[in-house]
C-alpha cells in the first residue's frame, strides 16, 4: 500500500500563503526600478526614443543614433568626388538637474570605405573611427550651439588596400581648439595626393 505525504498543519498552511502574498506585493515594488521620466518636460528637449529616468537627483537619459550612408558625397579631392559609404552608431548619456541639461557624453563608432565610383565599385580606402566627447552648456538648459566641447579617441582612420595608413587623425580637442595627438587630415595636401593615388 502507497503511503501517503503528512498532511499540512492548518497553521503551516496559513503561514505559507501569508509568505505568498507578502512575496508577490513586493514583486512589483522591486521590478519598479527609478521611476521614468517624460523627455518633453526636459530642456532641451533629449532626441526621439530616449529613455529617461530619475537617479538621485539626476534625470539621466540614454540616447542612441544610427545612420547608414550609401555611395553619398563626401569631399572633392584633385582626381575627383569621394563617395562614402559607411555605418555611424552613436550611443549618448545625457545629464539634467532641475529639468536642465547640464552635460552630455556621446561615444561613436564609424566604419565603412571611400571610393572614386558613384556605384562603390573598388578601389577603396577602408575608414574608420571611435571616439567619444563631453560637451557641457555654457548655462544650464542651453543647446549645442552653447556648450563646451572635448573631444578624444580615434577621429579618422583611413587605410589603403593592404593596410598603409593614409589619413589620421587621433588624440584630444580641446575647448580652446587647441588638438594634442594625430593630424593627418584629408584637408592636407600631401594626404589628399595619397588618397588620390590610392583610389585611382
Amino acid at each position: 500500500m502507497r503511503s501517503r505525504a503528512p498532511r499540512m498543519s492548518d497553521d503551516r498552511l496559513l503561514l505559507s500563503f501569508f509568505t505568498l502574498a507578502v512575496l508577490a506585493l513586493m514583486a512589483p515594488a522591486a521590478g519598479a526600478g527609478t521611476p521614468t521620466v517624460d523627455p518633453s518636460t526636459l530642456q532641451p528637449v533629449p532626441p526621439a526614443g530616449a529613455a529617461c529616468r530619475l537617479d538621485g537627483r539626476f534625470v539621466i537619459c540614454k540616447t542612441e543614433f544610427h545612420e547608414a550612408l550609401e555611395s553619398e558625397p563626401a569631399f572633392d579631392l584633385p582626381c575627383g568626388t569621394v563617395y562614402e559609404t559607411s555605418r555611424d552608431d552613436r550611443i549618448g548619456i545625457r545629464w539634467y538637474s532641475n529639468g536642465l541639461l547640464v552635460r552630455r557624453r556621446v561615444s561613436a563608432v564609424v566604419s565603412g570605405f571611400w571610393t572614386l565610383s558613384a556605384t562603390g565599385d573598388a578601389p577603396r580606402v577602408a575608414i574608420s573611427g571611435h571616439w567619444n566627447w563631453w560637451a557641457i552648456p555654457d548655462v544650464p538648459g542651453g543647446g549645442m550651439e552653447s556648450e563646451t566641447l572635448t573631444t578624444h579617441g580615434n577621429d579618422l582612420v583611413a587605410k589603403a588596400p593592404g593596410g598603409r595608413m593614409i589619413a589620421h587623425v587621433a588624440g584630444l580637442d580641446q575647448t580652446d581648439g587647441r588638438h594634442h595627438g594625430v593630424l593627418n587630415p584629408t584637408e592636407d595636401p600631401m594626404i589628399a595626393a595619397a588618397l588620390c593615388d590610392a583610389l585611382s
